[in-house]
This record gives C-alpha cells, structure tokens and sequence, in this order.
C-alpha cells in the first residue's frame, strides 16, 4: 500500500494569472482571493473515487490558478464579469462533493474556482408557506436543523448530505435514498426558479 502524499507537498504547475490580474481580483470588495498551492489543490478536484486516488498519489495536473470567495450577490456579479472580460473559466464550488467532475478545471485557459462557503445564510422561513429563502454555499445539515427549529423538515437527504450545498443541490437537480415525494430537489428547487 502507498502511503498519501501530503497536500503542503504537491507540486502544481503556476497560476496562469499574471499579478496584475491577481490584484484586480482584490477590488471585490470583501471577496477574499486565495491563491495557495494548498487552497488550490483542495478545490482542484471533487470526491469522486478517481479524484480521491489521484488526490492521495499527488497528481494535481490541472488546479485552478486561483480561488475566490465572494461574500455576496455582487461579488458573484463581478466575477462573472471580470471573468469574460479576460478569457477566464469560473467554476462554482459548493461542499465539493461532486462526483462528476464538475469542479474539476479543464482546458487552457485560467481558471478561477467561486467557492461559495461565505454565502451560508438563511434568510428568511416562512412557516405559513413553508417556504425558506437561502444562500447557495449554505450546507445540508445547516439548513436541515433552522428548518427543523420551526417544525418542518426539508425531506431531502442525498448520501452527500453533510458535505453538500443548497446550490449544488438545485444545480445538480439532486435527489437521494431518502428524498422521496417533496425531498426530490428538482420538486422544490422549480419553485426557486418563478
């Protein structure tokens, strides 16, 4: 058996953003701008089994060259702008459990992981309606125990429960052992959309 290689000491190819740009990614205003081999190869790939063997040998081909996380709505606005204005990839991450590749980067052009880890609020529960309005980096089981300390459950427990988020779920359309009748996320997530 091979023993991990540890994270502090895989080699990554440099970011693809020179400074300067490195810099204008501080203008956010709040966003904080992390661009450590160590932040980079924790959001360089999902939890698949291919990515969690590639992970523990060291193999970290194709990291993002930087990760942002914005702390709010505008913060996303200007990344997303920023972003096109320089040829540059976005990628969301949210608990990064996908199993799909979906966080992975790809291609050659720079790519900027928007970790949505601050965006973890709950903004409002209406009980009468039984609806929750909330941000997209907020965690299942977060947003499990405020709904169930108004008496209500969300229903929805896919087997990345504990490590995934609002808006992978409803980007993902996720669904799950137990989500059966009103825990499937694609029921409830068509009401986030109107």
């Amino acid at each position: 058996m091979t023993e991990p290689v540890p994270l502090d000491s895989i080699s990554l190819p440099p970011p693809r953003l020179d400074p300067q740009l490195l810099r204008e990614l501080d203008k956010f205003g709040g966003a904080v701008v992390n661009a450590t081999p160590r932040a980079r190869t924790i959001h360089a790939y999902g939890k698949s089994y291919k990515d969690l063997v590639r992970l523990r040998r060291g193999e970290v081909k194709h990291p993002p060259d930087v990760v942002v996380f914005p702390g709010s709505e505008a913060h996303i606005v200007e990344l997303f702008r920023w972003a096109n204005q320089h040829g540059a990839a976005l990628i969301p991450f949210g608990g990064g459990s996908s199993v799909t590749s979906g966080v992975e980067p790809h291609g050659d052009q720079p790519t900027l992981t928007m970790d949505l880890a601050r965006l973890n609020q709950v903004v409002r529960i209406d009980t009468v309606s039984q609806t929750v309005t909330a941000q997209a980096g907020l965690l299942g089981p977060a947003l499990e125990r405020a709904v169930n300390e108004r008496e209500l459950t969300l229903g929805h427990f896919p087997q990345s429960f504990e490590f995934s988020t609002l808006g992978g779920w409803i980007a993902t359309r996720s669904a799950g052992q137990t989500s059966v009748g009103y825990g499937r996320s694609k029921r409830w997530s068509k009401r986030c959309a109107s």
